[in-house]
């Protein structure tokens, strides 16, 4: 069975399909936009090495749309202790590594396109600036597997930021893992993933709006008796009635007005004795159900933004439509996209971020309106019977389907409110790549609003160069974050191998055993522990590294930089799902770095 959706390229309107039969699964967890979303995806990875490899191979499983691995490498023997890769016929060929990695990667999934480059990150300095942009722009995510911090990494790093595209930095260094996370921002519409928000089973309280002025519910509550009703009855009223009634009960018996709720813990707890009195057997599991959600009745449940929401669409209200596009690094994607030129991929992005802010200002208006966000409209399991659980999903649904066309107005709206803002030209643009939403998309983001976040991150450049200092966690973390000294010390051998063309304990000729041993360790290790203080002054941290984990540092210099399977294999894992994170918006990303431990098996995620 397929599932047909819709796609906006160059401004024509394409139909693609999902498989439900092969994805069925991965479905269940992101729902069908977001395996959309998988399948519009193009991916690049930098390197095709066992971390490389391993991303990408947990990429083509879920069947994203194509990937490009970029490699300059020829296969060699000690690929093959590493990297499934790689095949023996590869190594004696003298083989091209991303050719052969491509050839294999696509047998995981024929409905995915690969493609390979013989060629190397440095390659790309070989272009002038504006190149190397073009060359990020045509892709949703790139993955750099296994390259060190050096000038063509801050090259492309550079080029990612000013083009919007997410970087992913993957390394496996002996049993480190670390990734980080390079983006402005990412854009989180489904902090709990579709298919959990649609089924009710998401992080997200239940929307149940219990004692807002709505004559709706009260008039269906008001056809329970319970006083006339059977024992079996009474066990099948939805606990929803019996707080609402419950709620009234509370308010007459303390001489409440209509618009008071529960506050302190004496008053929650009265509402709570209430439900208990009414109770008759424990076979009643739907009071135990109304005594679960009694938490629910507040003024803070009644579809008041959170803090965080409330202050994204001020946001959202304050910035107006300049939040749509970045003009600085936009400006010549306008006349491209006009053209019918610009990368689907291209599009895409800008399309998610124009759309998404021009949705949050038309729930900005909502709520100026009427002062909550519009009803999610669904209501969690209960004991219940079939007749008044229906009866009352409807109550809800046809409450969320108005207030939701209201937002589908308030959003058409603002799509006509460009023409004042922005000129002719650029209007054309952004209706060209499809800013305007239909019922079911507003439907669609309206019943995940308290979802919404955004993560912004900062880039390589700030870290590298101890840029706001304030935000990063790195630095007044360090001294007690055994991880986050692992980052720094990976940060210096990466240094080490800029001087050195070598990772600190790697002999200058991997296949010379005599140039290894203690005394190379020894010597590397001096060395090693003068650019580790450089490196983390530059970093912004005050002191250095005095006083840091030697065990550690040796280790480090012993592991040579080796990329051990088992570490590429748990860091492709997680890598892969990041990427998925990114292009459904679904759960949050990694903010934005992530070092894994295997020596502790321990894990540590911060700022830096």
């Amino acid at each position: 069975a397929c599932v047909g959706n819709l796609i906006v390229d160059s401004g024509i309107v394409l139909k693609m399909n999902v498989d439900t039969n092969r994805y069925d699964r991965q479905l269940r967890l992101w729902g069908e936009r977001g395996q959309f979303a998988v399948q519009c995806a193009k991916i690049c990875v930098i390197n095709a090495t066992a971390t490389g490899t391993e991303s990408l191979k947990n990429l083509v499983l879920p069947g994203i749309g194509s990937f490009t691995l970029l490699d300059g490498a020829t296969c060699t023997e000690r690929d093959l202790g590493v990297n499934f890769f790689v095949t023996e016929d590869a190594v004696k060929s003298e083989l091209n590594r991303s050719q052969v990695a491509a050839e294999l990667l696509q047998e995981l999934n024929e409905d995915v396109d690969g493609s390979f480059m013989v060629s190397t990150i440095d390659d790309l300095l070989t272009t002038d600036t504006s190149k190397i942009e073009d060359f990020v722009a045509q892709f949703s995510v790139i993955i750099a597997a296994q390259v060190p911090v050096s000038s063509a990494l801050r090259a492309v790093s550079a080029a990612c930021w000013k083009q919007n595209v997410p970087l992913i930095l993957a390394r496996s260094y002996g049993q480190i893992g670390l990734i980080r996370v390079v983006v402005k921002e990412a854009l989180v519409t489904h902090r709990s993933g579709t298919a959990a928000e649609d089924s009710g089973d998401s992080d997200l309280q239940p929307d149940l709006r219990i004692g807002e002025d709505w004559p709706a519910l009260h008039h269906f509550a008001d056809q329970f008796n319970l006083e006339k009703m059977s024992t079996g009855e009474r066990a099948h009223v939805p606990f929803i009635v019996l707080l609402v009634k419950a709620l009234d009960s509370w308010r007459i018996e303390f001489d409440r007005k209509a618009h008071d709720f529960p506050q302190s813990r004496d008053e929650k707890e009265c509402l709570k004795k209430i439900l208990r009195s009414w109770q008759n057997s424990p076979d009643e599991i739907n009071f135990d159900e109304a005594l679960k959600y009694s938490r629910l009745v507040s003024a803070d449940h009644v579809g008041i933004p959170s803090p965080s929401l409330y202050a994204l669409l001020s946001e959202a209200l304050e910035k107006g439509s300049a939040v749509l596009y970045d003009e600085t690094s936009e400006r010549n994607t306008k006349q491209l996209i006009c053209d019918g030129k610009a990368s689907a991929a291209t599009i895409q992005r800008i399309r998610k971020r124009a759309t998404f802010w021009l949705f949050l200002r038309a729930v900005a208006r909502f709520v100026e309106r009427f002062g909550a966000l519009p009803l999610r409209g669904s209501v969690p399991d209960m004991a219940a019977n079939t007749e008044w659980y229906v009866g009352l999903q409807k109550v809800y649904k046809e409450r969320s389907n108005r207030e939701i066309q209201m937002v589908s107005e308030l959003y058409d709206q603002e799509v006509k409110n460009l023409h004042s803002v922005y000129s002719e030209t650029d209007v054309q643009w952004l209706l060209q790549i499809g800013v305007n939403l239909g019922i079911e998309d507003v439907s669609h983001f309206a019943r995940a609003i308290a979802g919404f976040e955004i993560i912004r991150y900062r880039s390589l450049e700030d870290t590298l160069q101890g840029i706001r200092v304030d935000e990063s966690e790195l630095v007044t973390g360090v001294e007690h974050d055994t991880n986050m000294q692992l980052y720094v010390y990976v940060c210096a051998a990466d240094r080490f191998y800029c001087e050195q063309g070598r990772f600190p304990g790697q002999p200058s000729d991997v296949s010379s055993v005599e140039q290894g041993g203690d005394q190379l360790i020894e010597q590397d290790l001096i060395l090693f522990r003068s650019l580790l203080s450089t490196v983390a002054s530059e970093l912004g941290i005050i002191g250095g590294m005095t006083g840091f984990n030697l065990e550690a540092m040796i280790e480090i210099v012993r592991s040579g930089g080796a990329e051990l399977h088992t570490t590429a294999s748990i860091i492709g894992g997680i890598v892969s799902q990041e990427v998925v994170k990114i292009l459904t918006g679904q759960f949050s990303p990694i903010n934005n770095v992530l070092v894994f431990n295997a020596t502790d098996a321990t894990s540590s995620t911060f700022i830096a």
